[in-house]
């Protein structure tokens, strides 16, 4: 993705002009990588679902509240394998 980016100066900008210059396949059900993208995709929606928005709030706020439940949920699914891994 970056060769396609400008480059700004804290980076790489402007990630969602490119998205599409990239090889993406069509999903295929059966694929178990597409699958499991689509697994994890639905998971992640489905945690940033239980955010609650604030009204008034910039969105960069929310986002970072996300991004935080995201987190959240992803120490939680690693303590829960290395239990019971254990």
């Amino acid at each position: 993705m970056q060769p396609y980016q400008a480059q700004g100066q804290w980076g790489p900008c402007h990630f969602d002009k490119y998205v599409f210059n990239l090889p993406i396949p069509r999903f295929e059900n059966g694929n178990a990588i597409h699958r499991a993208l689509a697994d994890a995709g639905q998971s992640a929606a489905d945690v940033a679902n239980t955010v609650p928005s604030k009204e008034g709030e910039y969105f960069t706020y929310t986002r970072k509240r996300i991004r935080t439940a995201l987190a959240d949920e992803i120490d939680r699914l690693t303590a829960h394998l290395l239990d019971t891994a254990a």
